[in-house]
Protein backbone atom coordinates (compact mmCIF):
# COMPACT_ATOMS: atom_id res chain seq x y z
CA UNK A 1 0.00 0.00 0.00
CA UNK A 2 1.40 3.56 -0.77
CA UNK A 3 2.55 5.17 1.53
CA UNK A 4 0.39 8.88 2.48
CA UNK A 5 3.61 10.89 0.32
CA UNK A 6 2.78 8.65 -2.37
CA UNK A 7 -0.71 8.98 -1.93
CA UNK A 8 -0.46 12.41 -2.49
CA UNK A 9 1.83 12.16 -5.51
CA UNK A 10 -0.61 10.46 -7.15
CA UNK A 11 -3.42 12.33 -6.88
CA UNK A 12 -2.07 16.06 -7.13
CA UNK A 13 1.38 15.74 -9.88
CA UNK A 14 -0.60 15.66 -12.85
CA UNK A 15 -3.52 18.15 -11.35
CA UNK A 16 -3.07 21.79 -12.78
CA UNK A 17 0.48 20.76 -13.66
CA UNK A 18 1.77 22.37 -17.23
CA UNK A 19 1.49 18.67 -19.03
CA UNK A 20 -2.05 18.07 -17.69
CA UNK A 21 -3.36 21.43 -18.97
CA UNK A 22 -1.17 20.55 -22.10
CA UNK A 23 -3.18 17.13 -22.50
CA UNK A 24 -6.46 18.55 -21.88
CA UNK A 25 -6.37 20.98 -24.49
CA UNK A 26 -5.14 18.38 -26.77
CA UNK A 27 -7.94 16.18 -25.66
CA UNK A 28 -10.64 18.84 -26.01
CA UNK A 29 -9.58 19.49 -29.70
CA UNK A 30 -10.02 15.90 -30.39
CA UNK A 31 -13.48 15.51 -28.98
CA UNK A 32 -14.38 18.97 -30.82
CA UNK A 33 -13.49 18.47 -34.17
CA UNK A 34 -15.11 14.53 -33.66
CA UNK A 35 -18.40 16.16 -32.71
CA UNK A 36 -17.97 18.83 -35.70
CA UNK A 37 -17.97 16.28 -37.73
CA UNK A 38 -20.87 13.73 -36.37
CA UNK A 39 -23.87 12.89 -38.87
CA UNK A 40 -27.46 13.64 -37.97
CA UNK A 41 -28.44 11.12 -35.66
CA UNK A 42 -31.86 12.02 -34.38
CA UNK A 43 -35.14 11.16 -35.70
CA UNK A 44 -34.89 15.14 -36.14
CA UNK A 45 -33.02 18.09 -35.44
CA UNK A 46 -34.28 18.65 -31.88
CA UNK A 47 -33.42 15.45 -31.25
CA UNK A 48 -29.59 15.94 -32.42
CA UNK A 49 -29.48 19.28 -30.80
CA UNK A 50 -30.32 17.41 -27.45
CA UNK A 51 -27.73 14.92 -28.06
CA UNK A 52 -25.26 17.16 -28.51
CA UNK A 53 -26.17 19.45 -25.52
CA UNK A 54 -25.54 16.37 -23.47
CA UNK A 55 -22.23 15.06 -25.08
CA UNK A 56 -20.87 19.00 -24.46
CA UNK A 57 -22.19 18.84 -20.96
CA UNK A 58 -20.37 15.53 -19.97
CA UNK A 59 -17.03 16.16 -21.77
CA UNK A 60 -15.35 18.26 -19.78
CA UNK A 61 -15.51 15.88 -16.73
CA UNK A 62 -14.68 12.96 -19.52
CA UNK A 63 -11.67 14.78 -20.46
CA UNK A 64 -10.16 15.37 -17.45
CA UNK A 65 -10.19 12.40 -16.05
CA UNK A 66 -8.82 10.97 -19.08
CA UNK A 67 -6.24 13.69 -18.97
CA UNK A 68 -5.70 12.30 -15.29
CA UNK A 69 -5.67 8.49 -16.00
CA UNK A 70 -3.04 8.71 -19.18
CA UNK A 71 -0.47 11.09 -16.95
CA UNK A 72 -0.56 8.08 -14.23
CA UNK A 73 -0.29 5.24 -16.81
CA UNK A 74 2.46 7.18 -18.76
CA UNK A 75 4.07 7.27 -14.76
CA UNK A 76 3.59 3.58 -14.43
CA UNK A 77 5.14 2.55 -17.86
CA UNK A 78 8.01 4.97 -16.74
CA UNK A 79 8.25 3.55 -13.16
CA UNK A 80 8.49 0.16 -14.94
CA UNK A 81 10.97 0.77 -17.02
CA UNK A 82 8.52 0.32 -20.22
CA UNK A 83 8.48 4.14 -21.61
CA UNK A 84 11.19 2.76 -24.24
CA UNK A 85 8.15 0.75 -25.46
CA UNK A 86 5.23 3.18 -25.44
CA UNK A 87 5.53 6.93 -24.84
CA UNK A 88 2.96 9.50 -24.23
CA UNK A 89 2.33 12.51 -26.61
CA UNK A 90 0.86 15.24 -24.70
CA UNK A 91 0.73 17.90 -27.45
CA UNK A 92 -1.23 15.14 -29.57
CA UNK A 93 -3.12 13.14 -26.72
CA UNK A 94 -1.93 10.26 -28.60
CA UNK A 95 0.83 7.00 -27.05
CA UNK A 96 3.30 6.71 -29.63
CA UNK A 97 5.51 3.63 -30.42
CA UNK A 98 7.38 2.15 -33.77
CA UNK A 99 4.75 0.96 -35.73
CA UNK A 100 5.78 -2.62 -36.98
CA UNK A 101 6.01 -2.45 -41.25
CA UNK A 102 3.31 -5.57 -41.42
CA UNK A 103 0.28 -5.91 -39.45
CA UNK A 104 -0.40 -8.79 -36.53
CA UNK A 105 -1.57 -12.03 -38.32
CA UNK A 106 -4.52 -13.67 -37.91
CA UNK A 107 -4.06 -16.40 -35.42
CA UNK A 108 -3.13 -20.06 -36.03
CA UNK A 109 -4.97 -23.00 -34.42
CA UNK A 110 -2.30 -23.38 -31.96
CA UNK A 111 -2.64 -20.10 -30.89
CA UNK A 112 -6.58 -19.83 -30.64
CA UNK A 113 -5.93 -23.12 -29.17
CA UNK A 114 -3.78 -21.16 -26.46
CA UNK A 115 -6.26 -18.13 -26.35
CA UNK A 116 -8.61 -20.73 -24.97
CA UNK A 117 -6.41 -22.15 -21.86
CA UNK A 118 -5.54 -18.24 -21.41
CA UNK A 119 -8.94 -17.28 -20.82
CA UNK A 120 -9.62 -19.91 -19.18
CA UNK A 121 -6.93 -19.00 -16.22
CA UNK A 122 -7.39 -15.06 -16.58
CA UNK A 123 -10.82 -13.85 -18.10
CA UNK A 124 -11.88 -11.61 -15.66
CA UNK A 125 -14.52 -8.44 -15.59
CA UNK A 126 -12.98 -5.07 -16.87
CA UNK A 127 -9.90 -6.97 -18.13
CA UNK A 128 -8.74 -5.69 -21.79
CA UNK A 129 -8.74 -7.43 -24.63
CA UNK A 130 -7.57 -6.55 -28.14
CA UNK A 131 -9.34 -7.55 -31.56
CA UNK A 132 -8.34 -7.50 -34.95
CA UNK A 133 -10.22 -5.39 -36.99
CA UNK A 134 -10.48 -6.25 -41.30
CA UNK A 135 -12.04 -4.12 -43.13
CA UNK A 136 -11.83 -3.15 -46.95
CA UNK A 137 -8.26 -4.21 -46.74
CA UNK A 138 -7.48 -2.34 -43.95
CA UNK A 139 -6.15 -4.19 -40.64
CA UNK A 140 -6.19 -2.58 -37.01
CA UNK A 141 -6.46 -3.49 -33.61
CA UNK A 142 -9.02 -1.97 -31.23
CA UNK A 143 -9.15 -2.65 -27.59
CA UNK A 144 -12.46 -3.63 -25.71
CA UNK A 145 -12.99 -4.68 -22.07
CA UNK A 146 -14.74 -7.95 -20.67
CA UNK A 147 -18.21 -7.28 -19.55
CA UNK A 148 -19.76 -10.87 -19.51
CA UNK A 149 -18.14 -14.30 -18.82
CA UNK A 150 -19.64 -17.43 -19.97
CA UNK A 151 -17.51 -20.32 -19.60
CA UNK A 152 -19.31 -23.07 -19.28
CA UNK A 153 -20.72 -22.14 -22.53
CA UNK A 154 -17.04 -21.11 -23.72
CA UNK A 155 -17.98 -17.90 -24.69
CA UNK A 156 -17.27 -14.06 -22.85
CA UNK A 157 -18.90 -10.89 -24.10
CA UNK A 158 -16.87 -7.66 -24.74
CA UNK A 159 -18.23 -4.06 -24.20
CA UNK A 160 -18.29 -3.10 -27.69
CA UNK A 161 -17.70 -6.15 -29.91
CA UNK A 162 -19.84 -8.76 -28.66
CA UNK A 163 -19.83 -12.32 -28.08
CA UNK A 164 -16.55 -14.42 -28.52
CA UNK A 165 -16.06 -18.28 -28.57
CA UNK A 166 -12.68 -18.68 -26.27
CA UNK A 167 -11.02 -19.49 -29.68
CA UNK A 168 -11.29 -15.74 -30.63
CA UNK A 169 -14.63 -16.31 -32.96
CA UNK A 170 -16.49 -13.87 -33.36
CA UNK A 171 -20.33 -14.88 -32.33
CA UNK A 172 -22.32 -11.44 -32.97
CA UNK A 173 -22.03 -11.45 -37.18
CA UNK A 174 -25.33 -10.96 -37.43
CA UNK A 175 -25.92 -7.08 -38.14
CA UNK A 176 -22.60 -6.32 -38.57
CA UNK A 177 -21.23 -5.36 -42.08
CA UNK A 178 -20.26 -8.05 -44.13
CA UNK A 179 -17.06 -7.07 -45.07
CA UNK A 180 -15.82 -6.57 -41.60
CA UNK A 181 -14.14 -9.06 -39.92
CA UNK A 182 -13.13 -9.40 -36.27
CA UNK A 183 -10.63 -11.61 -34.50
CA UNK A 184 -10.34 -11.47 -30.21
CA UNK A 185 -6.32 -12.82 -29.29
CA UNK A 186 -4.64 -12.78 -26.24
CA UNK A 187 -3.10 -9.98 -25.70
CA UNK A 188 0.90 -9.02 -26.18
CA UNK A 189 3.03 -6.57 -26.67
CA UNK A 190 2.44 -6.53 -30.18
CA UNK A 191 -1.01 -6.47 -30.46
CA UNK A 192 -1.60 -3.72 -27.69
CA UNK A 193 0.83 -0.98 -28.63
CA UNK A 194 -0.71 -1.24 -32.21
CA UNK A 195 -4.10 -0.73 -30.16
CA UNK A 196 -2.78 2.02 -27.98
CA UNK A 197 -1.41 3.89 -31.02
CA UNK A 198 -4.57 3.23 -33.53
CA UNK A 199 -1.91 2.05 -35.95
CA UNK A 200 -3.51 0.76 -39.07
CA UNK A 201 -2.28 -1.12 -42.08
CA UNK A 202 -3.35 -0.92 -46.07
CA UNK A 203 -2.74 -3.42 -48.95
CA UNK A 204 0.53 -1.20 -49.21
CA UNK A 205 1.66 -1.32 -45.87
CA UNK A 206 1.52 1.36 -43.09
CA UNK A 207 -0.93 3.88 -42.85
CA UNK A 208 -1.61 7.18 -40.79
CA UNK A 209 -2.10 6.21 -37.31
CA UNK A 210 -5.73 6.90 -36.34
CA UNK A 211 -6.81 8.50 -33.25
CA UNK A 212 -8.95 6.70 -30.17
CA UNK A 213 -11.99 7.74 -28.46
CA UNK A 214 -11.40 8.85 -24.92
CA UNK A 215 -12.97 5.77 -23.81
CA UNK A 216 -10.58 3.79 -25.41
CA UNK A 217 -7.73 6.45 -23.72
CA UNK A 218 -9.58 5.07 -19.96
CA UNK A 219 -9.00 1.57 -21.49
CA UNK A 220 -5.32 2.09 -22.42
CA UNK A 221 -4.49 3.36 -18.78
CA UNK A 222 -5.97 0.61 -16.55
CA UNK A 223 -3.87 -2.07 -19.02
CA UNK A 224 -0.90 -3.46 -16.56
CA UNK A 225 2.16 -4.24 -17.86
CA UNK A 226 3.97 -6.74 -19.46
CA UNK A 227 1.56 -9.90 -18.85
CA UNK A 228 -2.22 -7.66 -19.37
CA UNK A 229 -3.65 -10.58 -17.10
CA UNK A 230 -4.68 -7.94 -14.35
CA UNK A 231 -6.73 -4.72 -14.20
CA UNK A 232 -5.78 -1.70 -12.70
CA UNK A 233 -7.83 0.35 -11.14
CA UNK A 234 -7.24 4.26 -11.58
CA UNK A 235 -6.78 6.04 -8.20
CA UNK A 236 -9.14 8.77 -9.06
Amino acid sequence: MANASEQTEIFNLPGQSSEFAELCNALYAQQLRELSQVDSLGVNHADDIRMLRRRLASLSGHVQRTAHALLFAAGELQRGGLEHELSLDIHAACWLAKQTPKPPRAPTTSAQNKLASWLERHARLALVMPVLYYHQGITQVYLDSIDEISMQEGRIHLNQWGWFDVSGATLDSAGQDENVQLQLVKPDKTTIIAACCGHRWGPSGRMQPTSLSLRTLLLTSTLVWPKFTEVRKLPF
